[in-house]
């Protein structure tokens, strides 16, 4: 099966429809001591978003705050 997804899709669809597996996402991402922020969800490819697991998507939001 082949999935295509939207190009841009705006913050606030983007964390409805990643329902509960944001909050996962949110506690990984917290547990290195990195205050939460929603915008981060931005940073990764709709594909990563949808297609990877909360902790793969949490590893690369830790290693895109920490290089700023």
């Amino acid at each position: 099966m082949n999935i295509s997804l939207k190009k841009a899709v705006d913050l606030k669809t983007i964390i409805r429809a990643l329902g509960d597996k944001r909050e996962h996402i949110q506690n990984i991402v917290q547990e290195s001591n990195i205050v939460w922020k929603d915008e981060f969800l931005e940073f990764l490819p709709l594909d990563d978003l949808f297609g990877q697991s909360a902790e793969k998507i949490a590893e690369g939001i830790i290693a895109v705050v920490q290089q700023t």
